[in-house]
């Protein structure tokens, strides 16, 4: 296997008896109330499955709360009370997380709400701890833990279009803005676009805590439309295809974004942002949406006759009605 090793559960749970019972595995207590809510588990979970709306889950919940397949309130369960008992989801977990988990726990004890720039030196001390691990958590952690700094320093990092579609071959215009909105010294080193490109972009420190400028990006004439990335080839049975192990599991394909690397109160932290392009809605206010490439041309079909009685073809930024076919 290319990109994964072998695991094995930590637990296995189950919901009284079951299958093989106790022996099993751990037992948990899945009947009860909860009084935040105000319904029983069991209501709250027929609330759950009737949310799979195109799946027709549909189910009515017992409101008594004693929970279907539950174990008594009082029943001892090998598993412990809590389904993570006996599994260690700290930072010890990780060659070397003891100091970063005191790190942490210190940044969360001494925090200031009102002067949250306090705790980047603390946080900075662990930076380098989590960006030496070599475990896959660690690298999502370590972008969590600059997301992290960046919002101490109230740091506002964006990447906007200027418009919401582009074609092959043409250009776009990007608007890039780092600013610091806290007094604590920020420096942008390096701006990078990523997707469609892989260049540096110019970095124009106009500000005194921050960057800003506009940059033109031309889109490759070879770029194929956006699109999922698991509808870019036909399926195979009752499945999709999909070449890139490495996008199976996200939700959508990945969007253009540029990598910001930059210096916050003498920690070098790297963020990631989308480009996006920004309108408004009269209802909704501002609203944003990723770049996508579209067609040369296009066709837009009516759903109904009612809708539309013509049926229009329009190219880019310009539509032209025609003759019904």
């Amino acid at each position: 296997m290319r990109y994964v090793e072998a695991w094995r559960p930590a637990k296995l749970v189950g919901s009284g008896g079951g299958r093989g019972g106790a022996a099993q595995g751990a037992t948990i207590n899945t009947s009860g109330y909860d009084p935040l809510s105000g319904y029983s588990f069991d209501q709250l979970a027929s609330m759950s499955r009737g949310m799979h709306r195109s799946q027709g889950f549909g189910a009515m919940g017992i409101g008594g709360g004693a929970g279907r397949g539950g174990l008594p309130a009082a029943a001892a369960e090998p598993g412990g009370a809590d389904v993570f008992d006996g599994i260690d989801h700290t930072w010890n977990r990780l060659p070397g997380g003891a100091a970063v988990g005191a790190l942490v726990a210190q940044a969360i004890r001494e925090f200031d709400v009102e002067h949250p720039e306090k705790t980047i030196p603390t946080l900075a001390k662990a930076r380098p701890l989590v960006a030496a691990m070599s475990d896959p958590l660690a690298k999502v952690k370590l972008a969590e833990l600059d997301e992290l700094i960046g919002k101490c320093a109230a740091v506002w990092a964006d990447a906007q279009a200027r418009q919401g579609e582009v074609t092959p071959g043409a250009r776009v215009s990007v608007s890039l803005s780092v600013l610091a909105r806290l007094p604590v010294p920020v420096t942008v080193e390096s701006i990078r676009a990523e997707g469609l490109w892989d260049q540096s972009l110019p970095v124009s420190q106009a500000r005194p805590n921050g960057a800003s400028g506009d940059v033109e990006l031309e889109v490759p004439a070879s770029q194929p439309p956006s699109q999922p990335y698991w509808l870019a080839k036909p399926p195979t049975g009752d499945a999709y295809t999909v070449d890139d192990q490495m996008l199976i599991g996200l939700a959508d394909s990945p969007v253009e974004r540029v990598r910001i690397h930059l210096t916050v109160g003498g920690v070098g932290i790297e963020l990631v942002r989308p480009v996006v392009y920004r309108y408004n809605d009269r209802l909704d206010g501002e609203k944003a949406r990723p770049l996508t490439v579209t067609p040369l041309v296009s066709v837009d079909l009516p759903l109904a006759p009612d809708l539309s009685p013509n049926p229009a073809l329009f190219p880019p930024r310009r539509r032209a009605s025609c003759r019904p076919w």
